[in-house]
C-alpha cells in the first residue's frame, strides 16, 4: 500500500507541475485567441479490434467506449469528467477463456493552445480510479480497484 501512495503521490506532483508550467505559457505574452469561458465541449473515443497474439495468450477481442465533458471555467482553461467503458475478451488456447471489464471514470484539468483557426493542442492531466471485474471460464471471478493517473495529449479541430 506505501510504494501504490508513493506512486500516487509522484503522479499527483506531475500533474501539479504541468498544470503550473500551463499558467506560466499562458501569460508568456504571445498572442492567442482563447478558447471562451462559459464553454462546454463533448469529446471522446471508441475502440473495436481482434487481434492474434502467438505464444500462450491466444486470440483477443477489445471495445472501448470514453465520452468525456469538459467545461472552460477561464478562457483556455477546462475541467471535466470522462467515463469509459473497456470490455476485453481473451480466447486462449491452452488455458481458459476470460473476460474483463474495466469501469474508469475520471477527472481532469487541463489547458487548451489554439495553433490556427480551427487548430488546437490541449493538455489534461486526470486522475481517476479502474474498477475492474475478471471473469474465467471455470466461474473465478475477481474485482479490483485502482487510482490511477495519466495525461491526455490531443490534437482538436473544430467543426463549428
Amino acid at each position: 500500500m506505501e510504494e501504490v501512495m508513493s506512486n500516487f503521490r509522484g503522479n499527483v506532483t506531475f500533474a501539479v507541475a504541468t498544470i503550473i508550467i500551463l499558467v506560466c505559457l499562458s501569460s508568456a505574452g504571445y498572442s492567442q485567441s482563447p478558447v471562451d469561458k462559459g464553454t462546454f465541449e463533448i469529446s471522446g473515443s471508441t475502440n473495436l479490434g481482434s487481434e492474434y497474439i502467438y505464444s500462450k495468450y491466444g486470440r483477443s477481442f477489445l471495445f472501448n467506449f470514453n465520452p468525456a465533458l469538459d467545461y472552460y471555467f477561464l478562457n483556455n482553461f477546462h475541467a471535466g469528467l470522462g467515463v469509459g467503458l473497456n470490455i476485453s475478451r481473451m480466447l486462449r488456447e491452452n488455458s481458459p477463456d476470460t473476460t474483463s471489464v474495466y469501469f474508469l471514470p475520471s477527472l481532469s484539468i487541463g489547458y487548451t493552445f489554439e495553433l490556427s483557426k480551427k487548430l488546437f493542442f490541449d493538455i489534461s492531466p486526470h486522475i481517476g480510479i479502474s474498477l475492474t471485474h475478471y471473469a474465467g471460464r471455470y466461474h473465478t471471478e475477481n474485482t479490483n480497484k485502482y487510482i490511477y493517473t495519466g495525461c491526455r495529449f490531443l490534437f482538436k479541430y473544430d467543426l463549428g
